[in-house]
């Protein structure tokens, strides 16, 4: 679009130029009725013609690339709404089950989806012609993408490393807690090495329980629920100045709906 917008400037200038010249070549040959009068003004009215057909094929182009960019950045923010959504259902099952053990990397498989939509948004070509500053859903993108596309970006990294953190606290707390009750494993063979590996084993199988955690989850769900917020607005300005395209406040209650008819399943 960025090409677009500079071939438009280009062609309507050189347009306006050749308007005029062409004007004046016929003002100059209805005087003069010379060859090179004539001449002139053949000259300009076909490059005038010309000019004028390129800059008509390059406003056609740039109205699809427009309506493609939009496009791609409405499904973007929709599939990212998508997995925040589906984060947020995951920290509330743990949430509503205290004595759930937390699988160690729980919100990590959702980064390669999320980075993926996050390049999208970051790459897409999209700008406006005219009335930049009376599109509501420009202003937004532009301001968003500037301050806080990259935030958006890590959050599923972000809040995994975050969870993770919690749970090696956790694990530390309770092999101090083994560490005193128990030197050695109940079940010791004698051999330090084998008792180590033992030792080893127990300490891999330590799961924390989701109550232990729940400070944390609650930190990446407000964390979340901020990023949720923020494309629902986008997604909501989108709709309402392309409302014959694009209807977000229904694919929205698909999504809740689809979330709330299959619950997930999250294994460990």
């Amino acid at each position: 679009m960025s090409k677009n917008k500079k071939f438009i400037i280009f062609y309507f200038v050189a347009t306006i130029v050749l308007l005029i010249l062409t004007f004046i070549a016929s003002v100059v040959c209805f005087n003069y009725k010379d060859f090179w009068s004539s001449f002139f003004q053949i000259i300009c009215g076909g490059l005038f013609g010309s000019f004028g057909v390129m800059l008509l094929s390059e406003i056609k182009s740039y109205s699809v690339n427009k309506k493609d960019s939009e496009t791609i950045i409405y499904s973007a923010f929709l599939n990212l709404y998508s997995e925040l959504k589906t984060e947020i259902s995951i920290i509330d099952k743990y949430l509503n089950t205290p004595d759930e053990k937390v699988p160690y990397n729980l919100l990590k498989n959702a980064f390669p989806n999320h980075a993926f939509y996050y390049n999208q948004l970051a790459t897409v070509d999209y700008s406006l012609l005219f009335n930049r500053g009376e599109n509501l859903f420009y202003n937004k993108f532009i301001v968003y993408r500037s301050n806080e596309l990259f935030v958006l970006g890590n959050h599923p990294l972000v809040s995994n490393n975050t969870l993770q953190i919690a749970i090696n606290l956790e694990e530390i707390k309770r092999i101090e807690e083994i560490h005193d009750e128990t030197k050695v494993p109940e079940n010791s063979s004698g051999n330090p090495y084998l008792d180590i590996e033992l030792t080893k084993l127990m300490i891999n199988n330590i799961k924390i329980p989701a109550h232990k955690l729940k400070p944390t989850f609650e930190k990446i769900k407000n964390d979340t629920n901020e990023r949720i917020k923020a494309i629902d607005e986008i997604q909501t300005l989108l709709s309402k100045t392309y409302p014959k395209r694009y209807n977000w406040e229904y694919v929205k209650k698909k999504i809740l709906d689809s979330i709330l008819e299959h619950p997930l399943v999250v294994s460990e």
